[in-house]
């Protein structure tokens, strides 16, 4: 496979003389581009590969139409001679960021032969039938997803925003079509969709591991020891409804064993606050038989109270299977009552 290199030139030189040119038709009243008229600006030469077709704006817009190709010749299933990896790809502003030698930053003239490059063109719109479109962008990877060989659409600029006069719907999985066959929409690629895939929201770009805000003043290195993990699930709001409900009835039953249990004390309490142990000649004291009459109840009691401990004990540990173990009944089928989604995080 033939690779084209070209030096990358220094254009700052060249440059300035566009920006002459810029300035002397402005003086003379052309090219100024106002009310959209002609406009004379850096603009970068386009790297064409022999298989592509490139429609080319005045204003360094391009349309570029062939393989698979996220960056230089040896980039993409293009290079690898893959077939059905077709590619459309819009861009913007090519170059835009283009860092010169001489530190500035922005697009060179036409003098400098560059390829895309998500870095630095300043939007994009990449369409590819087959890629592996987060290594292309420079993606933070997400647990349990791979992104390789599928088709894919890019969306990169400084600023995406997507308005719905109506509904917005963000949809992973098979769509609901008839007539597909018994296993629904398949792949691009023809392969069987098994998994309804995941929706990430990342901000920062990050989705390894970070340090808990923890400090333990015996152990100084505690703080980068402790670490959780930044893409977590969303909560399911339903979920977490029935979550709360029942914790606030286990609340409620610890309560009342704790208020039996005050009841108790106070009583207790009272009898051996009347009990008195006189030194002379007898004096009235508490009738023996009080302590016997409240016996029964205490022992009573303490029994229940053991047989409700034990039961509370199992509740609390339904409530854990039940909202906090993401598999039912610890096993390996997925709990529809997990508090967290199986397929949306975010950090």
């Amino acid at each position: 496979m033939r690779i084209r290199k070209k030096k990358i030139q220094d254009q700052s030189k060249v440059c300035e003389e566009e920006r002459k040119l810029v300035e002397l038709e402005k003086e003379s009243g052309k090219r100024q581009g106002l009310f959209q008229d002609p406009l004379r600006e850096p603009i970068p030469s386009y790297e064409k590969a022999p298989s592509e077709t490139v429609l080319k704006g005045s204003n360094n817009s391009f349309i570029i139409l062939g393989r698979d190709r996220p960056s230089h010749f040896a980039s993409g299933y293009g290079a690898k001679g893959a077939t059905q990896a077709s590619r459309i790809d819009l861009i913007a502003g090519f170059g835009s960021s283009y860092r010169h030698k001489d530190g500035s930053y922005g697009p060179p003239c036409k003098e400098t032969l560059l390829s895309p490059n998500f870095a630095i063109d300043a939007a994009r719109l990449y369409i590819s039938q087959k890629c592996n479109i987060d290594k292309d962008m420079a993606l933070a990877p997400v647990p349990h997803e791979s992104s390789k060989g599928r088709s894919a659409i890019g969306l990169k600029a400084d600023e995406i925003r997507l308005h719905a006069r109506g509904s917005v719907k963000i949809v992973t999985g098979r769509g609901k079509f008839s007539g597909v066959g018994s296993d629904g929409e398949r792949l691009s690629g023809g392969a069987i969709n098994e998994v309804p895939g995941t929706i990430s929201l990342i901000a920062g770009n990050a989705t390894g591991r970070e340090p808990l805000l923890e400090f333990d003043i015996l152990d100084i290195s505690s703080v980068f020891k402790k670490r959780r993990r930044a893409l977590q699930p969303v909560v399911k709001g339903d979920n977490l409804l029935e979550c709360i409900y029942d914790l606030t009835e286990l609340i409620m039953s610890l309560r009342a064993a704790v208020g039996t249990n005050t009841m108790l004390i106070q009583k207790m309490d009272t009898l051996l606050a009347s009990h008195s142990h006189p030194l002379a000649p007898p004096a009235a004291t508490l009738p023996i038989s009080s302590y016997i009459g409240i016996t029964p109840l205490i022992q009573a009691t303490s029994t229940s109270e053991s047989l409700d401990e034990g039961m509370f004990f199992k509740k609390v540990m339904a409530f854990q299977d039940t909202f906090l173990t993401a598999t039912e009944g610890r096993k390996s089928n997925p709990n529809p009552r997990f508090i967290n989604s199986n397929f949306v995080f975010t950090t």
